[in-house]
């Protein structure tokens, strides 16, 4: 289940296919768009699971929230997230066959 081919690809010739190398790592975390899509994940989706996580540990005053606003902001900034990171991960991606074509 570790490693993930890509149809056309061989695992010895396409270094860009690993996420687990520290160096790979940077690169993408280095990456203006997986940053973004990381930031609008962050300040989005966080009010909404730390109400939840608080609610079930029961540090929250209602057991049983309705959070509207920290649930529309996680509905607003979801997919944006998202998008921002798959775009960042291809971009890396592309640049890491670039260099060693």
């Amino acid at each position: 289940m570790g490693n993930i081919l890509l149809l056309g690809s061989d695992k010895r010739k396409d270094p860009a296919l690993f996420l687990h190398r520290a160096r790979n790592m940077k690169s993408y975390l280095a990456n203006r768009w997986i940053r973004t899509g990381l930031v609008i994940a962050g300040i989005g989706w966080t009010p909404l699971l730390a109400i939840c996580a608080l609610a079930d540990a029961g540090l929250w005053h209602d057991p049983n929230p309705n959070p509207v606003g920290p649930g529309l902001l996680y509905f607003f900034t979801f997919w944006p997230a998202i998008i921002c990171v798959i775009v960042g991960i291809v971009k890396v991606r592309r640049s890491a066959r670039a260099r060693t074509a």
